[in-house]
């Protein structure tokens, strides 16, 4: 116990020194550089961007290091809210409903609830693995390519959680997107996979074992094993690199919503690529 509080003081010591370094970067004539991250489904998603920017974006005070949240949730939330409203609502019950079925009722209010739960997060993922792919993906390009116009010597490092990873893999394999990446000179430094269900997805058929995605740099995937969802890559992808993490304050359940909480995970993901 004593040994472990150790490691975390020294690791915050290591991140916080990092912070410094990166306070007083823009003097030193560093390529400007943007984070775009890419999350994954549920409304807890929201929260994790919200998590990382802040955990990230609020202490990068230079101008060399840029923040960007791609969140594509927003394409689908109107038509969740809408099956909510027919499919998640709670029977109306009178004022003198004296003679209510407690039993009864417990069980109609954790079946709704699970209905809402179930459109909130498997709804984003059957909404991406339809037709409505091509404009997720699309708005993805839409976002990586406006910030290489505005900045033409932009170095892109793209963070994705959850199965904004998988989007990422999908959009930076596609072909087409590959042409118009060189066509425009988009320059993709790094990719981080952070409990990253990809390899499930391997399942799809048009998914290849040990395809190379097109970035400069590293392809790091960061994973907690006791996260369910999570799992290793590099026995699919020779590219990606695997590095185990044990996510501060999280268990089995909560671990794959606490990633950017983490130090270990800021510490890699702010050393690898600033």
């Amino acid at each position: 116990m004593r040994q472990q509080k150790c490691t975390d003081i020294l690791n915050k010591a290591i991140f916080k020194q990092r912070i410094k370094l990166l306070k007083t970067a823009s003097d030193s004539g560093f390529m400007p550089k943007h984070i775009v991250f890419i999350h994954g489904i549920g409304g807890k998603s929201l929260d994790v961007a919200k998590s990382f920017e802040k955990n990230i974006s609020a202490e990068i005070v230079h101008n060399d290091v840029k923040f960007h949240s791609f969140l594509w949730k927003q394409l689908v939330s109107k038509k969740e809210d809408r099956l909510n409203k027919i499919l998640g609502k709670f029977p109306k019950l009178g004022y003198l409903a004296f003679n209510i079925n407690l039993k009864e009722f417990i069980e109609t209010y954790l079946v709704v609830r699970l209905r809402r739960f179930l459109i909130n997060y498997l709804g984003d993922a059957v909404y991406y693995l339809s037709e409505n792919s091509k404009k997720v993906k699309s708005q993805l390009e839409k976002t990586l390519f406006d910030i290489a116009k505005s900045d033409k010597d932009a170095e892109i490092i793209l963070v994705s959680h959850s199965l904004g990873s998988v989007i990422a893999f999908d959009t930076l394999t596609d072909r087409n997107f590959q042409k118009r990446m060189r066509k425009n000179k988009l320059a993709i430094t790094h990719f981080f996979t952070v409990g990253s269900p990809l390899a499930l997805f391997l399942l799809r058929a048009d998914t290849q074992i040990n395809v190379t995605v097109p970035i400069a740099e590293k392809w790091i995937n960061l994973y907690d094993r006791r996260d369910i969802i999570a799992s290793k890559l590099h026995p699919f992808f020779k590219q990606c690199q695997d590095f185990e993490v044990k996510v501060e304050n999280a268990n089995a359940v909560t671990a794959h919503l606490k990633y950017f909480n983490d130090t270990d995970v800021l510490n890699q993901i702010l050393r690898t690529t600033l």
